[in-house]
């Protein structure tokens, strides 16, 4: 049952990131969504299913056939290098391109770019031995930091090798800058907190830290002058109830629902409504909400921000916030 307002029974602290989707069609185009990655270097985003290499799993495949239902069309991969993607896009090689792809002022003067879907970190990356003494870049004059070539995390250490004195070093992929950080080759690694997150977990002996040197957020490519397509994914993005940020290690029985709808237009027949469990449905005005359990806030850009609290009760409980593409993007690690 659809609830605008609810009495809340616990509290959800936000504690990270990992995105699902669910979706409920927009209908009145059919045929093929051809979208562009790079399954071969493009983990987590864009990789071959283990258990069948024949197809590609990771969390843009999710958001692209997120699209492609929206669309009423079938989802289709091509392969493409990560760094051949802006002139494959601009070739007409596929309609639309993600494998964490970075939203800058250059890619959006080359290629139609949607709204950013998702807000990532640059962090740095030591090895564990160097946790105390290797802090920040200003620690690094004179030392080696790799990163992945044609980032914005390259435009970064760039700009340190001006300020602080460091040597920046290029590489072709995201794997090797950590293999090379581990053996001595480098001293630091400069890479999304994605990508690093995923490197410690492959890699003992390293440590990230938690600070948020550069900030930045992945974008879907389009062909320049394909408006209605990027009019049409941003309203996605934007709008509808899509992204499931699951944010509690704990969870008891079924999760609520919080689907963050400022407008009130989500269809009670949405999938978010259908999977079992309570729901409550946060609206930019409600009323009867009372001060003490739900607060929501307007924020330039930042989406809807949603916060849940209950008074005089303990513990974790789970919970899935439904949102745009803007609510990932304010998300942070509490």
């Amino acid at each position: 049952m659809r609830r605008r307002c609810s009495e809340i029974l616990g509290r959800w602290p936000l504690i990270g990131a990992a995105v699902v989707l669910a979706a409920a069609p927009l209908g009145g185009q059919t045929g093929i969504l051809r979208w562009g990655g790079d399954a071969e270097g493009g983990a987590p985003f864009v990789e071959a299913d283990p258990r069948n290499p024949a197809h590609v799993v990771g969390f843009d495949v999710e958001i692209a056939g997120l699209i492609a239902t929206e669309l009423g069309r079938t989802p289709e991969f091509v392969q493409i290098t990560f760094t051949e993607l802006d002139q494959a896009v601009r070739r007409g090689d596929f309609d639309i391109g993600l494998s964490g792809i970075e939203d800058t002022p250059a890619r959006r003067a080359s290629v139609a770019a949607s709204l950013p879907y998702y807000e990532f970190h640059e962090v740095l990356t030591v090895r564990a031995g160097d946790r105390d003494r290797i802090r920040s870049l200003a620690d690094l004059r004179g030392r080696r930091v790799g990163t992945l070539g044609g980032t914005i995390a390259y435009d970064t250490l760039l700009e340190a090798e001006r300020t602080f004195g460091i040597h920046a070093v290029s590489y072709d992929d995201d794997v090797h800058p950590y293999t090379d950080l581990l053996v001595g080759r480098v001293d630091a690694v400069l890479l999304d907190n994605v990508l690093a997150d995923r490197s410690m977990r492959r890699l003992s002996g390293l440590f990230t830290h938690p600070a948020n040197v550069r900030t930045g957020y992945y974008v879907i490519v389009m062909a320049p002058g394909q408006t209605d397509l990027q009019d049409r994914v941003n309203t996605i993005l934007r709008d509808d109830p899509l992204l499931s940020v699951r944010g509690a290690r704990r969870r008891a029985g079924r999760p609520l629902k919080v689907i963050v709808d400022s407008r009130l237009r989500v269809p009670l027949a949405a999938r978010c409504f259908q999977s079992p469990g309570p729901s409550l449905v946060a609206a930019t005005r409600c009323p009867q909400a009372k001060r003490d359990a739900l607060g929501i806030n307007k924020a330039a850009e930042a989406g809807v921000a949603l916060s849940v609290d209950s008074v005089g009760t303990s513990g974790n409980y789970a919970a899935k916030f439904y949102s745009g593409g803007s609510l990932a993007a304010w998300i942070k690690k509490k």
